[in-house]
């Protein structure tokens, strides 16, 4: 049964009682278990996790922020493209064009956004959906980047808090399940110190 604390597992049955980590990452799972419902045993658990924490630098899943898929791949679109759906659209004037919707991340928020790439624009089908496979991947080569920064710094408040939690044996880490956007800002400002022209297409400078 889940406990309150991540990756650790409660196990009361008439045959095992005890505290069992459990972990999976990078093809490996990681499963010590420490008999007996008591707080030596939740301690020990708690102690054993935190030191894989920090062994694999991971945390919780929704502790940190999880990368894109490069390069962009997948069928989940009319595309077969991940992140590009071709799309028929309507100018102002009534008039209809056909463009490739690209799903990414506005780069000074982090949140979701749409760019369009207008297939008139271009002298093939095939340059258009080129453009679009380099723009989707050129915004998540750079959200990487920052994602990578805001993961350090989280992962760094994460192993204290989870330290904290193994000496009182309280539940801290749950706490930390919402995305920080001042983290997010000081991680981008350090990926972009000049900051950027366009916050979708990178390639803009």
């Amino acid at each position: 049964m889940a406990s309150i604390y991540p990756n650790i597992r409660t196990i009361n049955s008439e045959s095992v009682t005890g505290y069992q980590v459990n972990i999976s990452a990078f093809g490996e799972c990681y499963q010590p278990y420490f008999p007996g419902l008591n707080n030596k045993s939740l301690r020990s658990a708690l102690k054993a996790r935190n030191k894989l924490y920090k062994k694999l630098n991971i945390g919780p899943r929704y502790a940190i922020l999880q990368k894109l898929p490069l390069p962009v791949k997948g069928a989940d679109t009319n595309t077969g493209i991940y992140g590009i759906a071709e799309r028929v659209r309507t100018e102002r004037n009534g008039s209809e064009y056909v463009a490739y919707v690209c799903r990414m991340r506005n780069l000074i928020t982090g949140r979701a956004s749409n760019k369009e790439i207008r297939l008139y624009l271009y002298r093939s089908k095939k340059k258009a959906r080129n453009a679009a496979i380099a723009l989707v991947n050129a915004n998540a080569e750079a959200y990487n980047k920052v994602v990578d920064r805001y993961n350090k710094m989280a992962l760094r408040e994460l192993f204290k808090v989870a330290e904290a939690e193994a000496v009182s044996l309280k539940p801290r880490l749950y706490k930390l399940n919402e995305r920080s956007q001042k983290r997010w800002d000081e991680a981008f400002k350090k990926v972009f110190p000049r900051g950027l022209n366009d916050p979708i297409d990178v390639r803009n400078g």
